[in-house]
């Protein structure tokens, strides 16, 4: 096995990296998504359509089990906003700006479910702080969110209306890979007719 040092400069002397200014000898005339001019500028529209994003039934499901599996909703916010910024979506200022409203989001599709949530998990937070302290946080932040909904300058009327209007539980949501309710009989095709 390699030692750290070994293992560092065989990064250093790989060829498998980007030169360092290659960026901007790149062609202009195809420019990557981020380099483009956003396709949003203002955050209320950003939200509008992080939100269509978010509640895709695919993405919805995996993101609801993802929380319920402890990730933090705060790791999960991060990878969302930033992928939605190389796919040229918005500016690095919209993105930090979208952070925000994409974990109020996720938090409160979250709570609908019941599930149990992480927010952020530092390694130096999470030694210090014990699991009755996480759960007392937990315990104020939902009391914080049943006594006053989300502020309408954090999430829109319309969208938590629709987050209102969203299956209760996981269960709600259909499986790809569930067998359906009734399976039609399909008629035997010629060939496997024979010499009738």
């Amino acid at each position: 096995m390699a030692t750290p040092q070994e293992e560092l400069a065989l990064i250093e002397t790989s060829f498998k990296r980007p030169i360092p200014g290659s960026s901007l000898a790149s062609d202009p005339d195809s420019p990557a998504p981020y380099e483009k001019a956003p396709e949003f500028t203002s955050l209320h529209k950003a939200s509008e359509y992080m939100f269509t994003v978010l509640i895709q039934p695919k993405l919805y499901v995996a993101l609801m089990e993802s929380i319920d599996e402890g990730i933090p909703i705060m790791d999960i916010t991060q990878f969302i906003v930033f992928n939605e910024f190389q796919k040229g979506k918005f500016n690095p200022d919209l993105m930090l700006l979208m952070m925000e409203p994409v974990a109020y989001m996720l938090l409160s599709l979250a709570e609908r479910l019941d599930l149990n949530i992480v927010i952020d998990q530092d390694e130096d937070e999470e030694e210090a702080l014990s699991e009755e302290a996480n759960n007392q946080t937990l315990k104020m932040l939902q009391k914080k969110l049943s006594n006053s909904p989300v502020s309408s300058s954090t999430l829109p009327k319309n969208i938590q209306q629709e987050i209102q209007e969203l299956p209760q539980t996981l269960k709600e949501t259909k499986s790809l890979l569930e067998v359906p309710e009734s399976v039609e009989q399909q008629p035997d095709s010629l060939m496997a007719r024979g010499d009738q």
